[in-house]
This record gives C-alpha cells, sequence and structure tokens, in this order.
C-alpha cells in the first residue's frame, strides 16, 4: 500500500492538512460516497501510526469502507481512483485560496458571464484591493493586472458607448511585461544552465523581446529591469558593470520577487563571482562574500526555513579563505540549527573541522575528522584531504601512509567520482608523497616539485602544497 499515490501524498500533509482534506471530503458539494469518507479515515489513521506501512488486506478494506456482498478488486481500485481525484482537487482548492486574485478574477468572469450588473462595481474595487496590497511585483503581478483588465474590457465591451475610450492600452501593457518579463527569466535559465546541460533549448522570438527591451525604457518595472540585467551578465560575462549593475538591483528590488524566485536570482550573482574567482580575480571572493552575507540577512537564503548543506559550507569556506575566522567561528553555532536535523551532526563536525584546520588546530581535526565517515561524497573527500594534510603538518608518518593508501582505493572503489574529479585527488595524493620524500634544502628536488605542482592545474590545494615546499627551502 506504501505504493498507493493517496497513501503517498497523505504522508506529505501535516495534521492540519488532514483535517481540511477531511471537511472537504465530507462535503456534499464535492462529495456525496460516504465509503470515500470512510476509506481517507481508513488511510489517514494508518498514516498516522508509529508504523505506516498498511497491512490491512484488500478484502478487509472494502469491508471495512462499507461495500457488501462478494470482494470486487475492480470496484474497489475504483474507490481509490475517485478518493484520488478528491484529493486532487483539494490540492488545487488549497492553492486556489492561497492568492485571493484568483477568486476575485473568477468573480468579475462570472459576473460578465451572467451579466449581474449590481456586482460589478464592488468586485472591480475588490481585485483592484487586492492588486494594490500584492506584496510582490514579480511577473505574476502583471499577470493579474492584465486578467483584471481583460475582465474589465469584457464586461464594459457592451455597455460602453463606442465613442469611449476602451482599456485595450492598459490590457496590452500588462500582457506585454507579462510576457517579456517571463520570456528574459526562461532565457536566463538556459543561458545559465548552458555549462552543464545535456538538452537544447529553442525559444521563439527571443531576439525580438531583447530588442524591445534595448530600444524601450523599461527601468521602471522591476522585473523586466532585473531580468534584463540578469541576461546581460550571462551574455556578456566580460563586463563588470553588468554584475554591479544586477547588484545594485536586486539590493532595491530582491525582497519584491517570491522567495523562490529572489533565491535564484541572488544565486546568479554568487554563481557569477564564482566564475570570477576561478578565473584569478581574487577580488571578487570578498563580492562572494558580501552577497552571502546580505542573502543571510534578508533570509532569502532560507528555503522552507532551512539552510542547505551545500550553501552552509560555502559561507564557511568563503569567510576562511577571507581569514574571516572569528565570523565563521560565530556563524557555525549561530546557524548549524537551520539545517535539516538528518544532516545536522555531519554539518556540524565537518565545518568545525575546516574551521580548525585553518586554525592549525591540528589535534581538533584529528578528533573531529578520524573517525567519521560521511554519506555525502564530496564531504568525503574534503575531509580526508584535510585529515591526510593534518597528518602530514602534524608529522605522523604511519597515519599518513595508511591514509594516503586508503584514499587512493576510495577514489578508485567509487566509479561515481567523476573523471576530472578523481584525477584532482589522485594527483594530489601523489604529489603528497613525493612531498614526504623530499629532504630540506634538497633545492632540486623542491624545484622538480614546485614546477609540477605548478603546471598542473589538475592538484588539488596548490597553496598547501607550495606552502610547504617553501618550509623545505
Amino acid at each position: 500500500m506504501q505504493n498507493n499515490k493517496v497513501f503517498s501524498i497523505l504522508q506529505k500533509f501535516d495534521k492540519y492538512e488532514q483535517n481540511r482534506l477531511r471537511k472537504f471530503v465530507q462535503s456534499p458539494y464535492f462529495n456525496r460516497n460516504e465509503r470515500l469518507e470512510k476509506l481517507l479515515e481508513l488511510l489517514v489513521k494508518e498514516v498516522n501510526s508509529e508504523n505506516p506501512i498498511i497491512s490491512i488486506a484488500r478484502e478487509k478494506i472494502w469491508r471495512k469502507i462499507g461495500h457488501q456482498g462478494s470482494f470486487d478488486d475492480v470496484k474497489l481500485r475504483k474507490d481509490f481512483s475517485d478518493l484520488l481525484r478528491l484529493v486532487e482537487k483539494f490540492i488545487a482548492q488549497e492553492q486556489y485560496e492561497k492568492n485571493g486574485l484568483y477568486e476575485a478574477e473568477f468573480l468579475l468572469a462570472g459576473i460578465n458571464e451572467k451579466k449581474i450588473n449590481k456586482l460589478e462595481k464592488g468586485a472591480k474595487k475588490l481585485v483592484s484591493r487586492l492588486l494594490d496590497r500584492y506584496p510582490l511585483k514579480s511577473s505574476d503581478l502583471y499577470f493579474h493586472k492584465f486578467a483584471f483588465e481583460k475582465q474589465v474590457f469584457l464586461l464594459n465591451q457592451e455597455i460602453q458607448a463606442k465613442s469611449e475610450k476602451k482599456n485595450i492600452e492598459k490590457v496590452s501593457k500588462n500582457l506585454d511585461i507579462f510576457y517579456i518579463s517571463e520570456k528574459l527569466r526562461y532565457y536566463c535559465y538556459i543561458l545559465g544552465s548552458k555549462r552543464i546541460a545535456i538538452h537544447e533549448y529553442d525559444l521563439q522570438m527571443m531576439n525580438q523581446v531583447i530588442h524591445q527591451v534595448e530600444n524601450f525604457n523599461y527601468e521602471e518595472i522591476p522585473v523586466i529591469a532585473v531580468y534584463y540585467q540578469y541576461y546581460l551578465t550571462l551574455s556578456d560575462a566580460e563586463k563588470e558593470e553588468h554584475y554591479f549593475k544586477l547588484k545594485e538591483l536586486l539590493d532595491k528590488y530582491g525582497l519584491d520577487f517570491p522567495k523562490v524566485e529572489a533565491f535564484i536570482l541572488y544565486s546568479s550573482t554568487l554563481n557569477y563571482c564564482t566564475r570570477k574567482v576561478n578565473s584569478g580575480q581574487s577580488k571578487f571572493l570578498n563580492e562572494y562574500f558580501d552577497i552571502m552575507v546580505d542573502f543571510l540577512e534578508k533570509e532569502i537564503i532560507f528555503l522552507d526555513d532551512h539552510l542547505d548543506v551545500q550553501v552552509f559550507r560555502n559561507i564557511v569556506v568563503t569567510a576562511l579563505r577571507l581569514k574571516k575566522y572569528s565570523w565563521a567561528a560565530s556563524f557555525i553555532p549561530k546557524y548549524i540549527e537551520r539545517i535539516r536535523p538528518e544532516y545536522r551532526e555531519n554539518t556540524l563536525t565537518f565545518n568545525m573541522a575546516r574551521l580548525h584546520w585553518y586554525l592549525k588546530d591540528h589535534k581538533k581535526v584529528i578528533e573531529l575528522l578520524s573517525t567519521v565517515e560521511y554519506e555525502n561524497l564530496g564531504y568525503n573527500l574534503i575531509s580526508k584531504t584535510l585529515l591526510l594534510t593534518t597528518y602530514y603538518d602534524t608529522n605522523e608518518i604511519e597515519p599518513l601512509y595508511s591514509l594516503l593508501e586508503s584514499f587512493r582505493t576510495f577514489l578508485n572503489r567509487h566509479k561515481e567520482i567523476p573523471e576530472h574529479r578523481r584525477k584532482y585527488y589522485l594527483n594530489f595524493i601523489s604529489i603528497t608523497k613525493k612531498l614526504t620524500n623530499i629532504a630540506p634544502n634538497d633545492k632540486k628536488a623542491i624545484e622538480k616539485l614546485k614546477k609540477e605542482v605548478t603546471e598542473n592545474s589538475t592538484i588539488a590545494t596548490d597553496p598547501w602544497l607550495l606552502e610547504k615546499l617553501a618550509e623545505l627551502k
């Protein structure tokens, strides 16, 4: 029964949603089949049990929900199917009621269809009031404005004098803003994912959309201004002024977007900084950090009230690379509670180990990492690297050599590791092993190994290796 669709959906609902669904199914407007009410109660009870695996035989379900006569699997499957349709309607109704504009717009449509002129004025005022209070300035706002003006046009089409000017310009303007901003948004997605995309996309009329934005002033429309600037950072990345203008616009309008959309927009500036840092422009590491702090303070970074493990790790390592050790030391315990409970312990251990590694507190690094085997592949690779370098720094030769071999075995055993990353870490292992065999002041050997490090761009932790070679001189 775990594979049953209704059962799986109910597992996603909290107690309040389950109660609202119960009332929905009990409503005669939506359902007049008492068996579906009983079937829902049975499923909810099982979902909320300590071990929700619902082992009740289908014949028992048949009797419990009120069927008479011999068991008929086809009819029981029909009950499950009918209940699924009700649950789907409930999900749609929940979304519908989250935004009062939909109800008001459909009310206007109904008034127009039934020609109920007495309700028209009040409905128009309701929609106008809701639009004025709409908390977001994303493309959705202009869609709702378009839908409203369209209904106003339809309502007035018959009763307005032919000589009176219609609201067609408002209909058209709001439709244009919605269309242009949405086209830009999806085009930015395509451009942003090109580096990793395996699919090709063909968006029609993009040249015309870009031309429209470039030749008409849309600066006063935040959603178009932001997405056009986002497009410029992707299509003309060498011009840094595009990035700084996007950053300025997000600082001004970022909170006007839905949270998920704002998260993506802020992430685009972080991705830009990452590409610049990877190309050797270290000043963008400070930019990356500043955006992250802004991201945190505005709470945009938290999706479903949680902080992503990878984002948490990026914040910590950026602070450490900028030598903001005190900031990182206060950030980790302050925000670890925002990590999902199932990932919290490993995230804390890993990031505290990294902090102590930068602080050269070797004993603490070994204590934190020597007994941990992370399920996350990225954690595993980095933690082994941190532990390996710490063994070298503390002259723990036996554990060092043991880890060098076990790390090599780990890399060869895990076939899911991308080949370029495997090579990255295998080179690091090889260089570290050679490092242990160089005698201090052996200038010839030191220079030879230094050349190997600097000429090979696929060696992990180059700065640490170069630092160790410098210490041997």
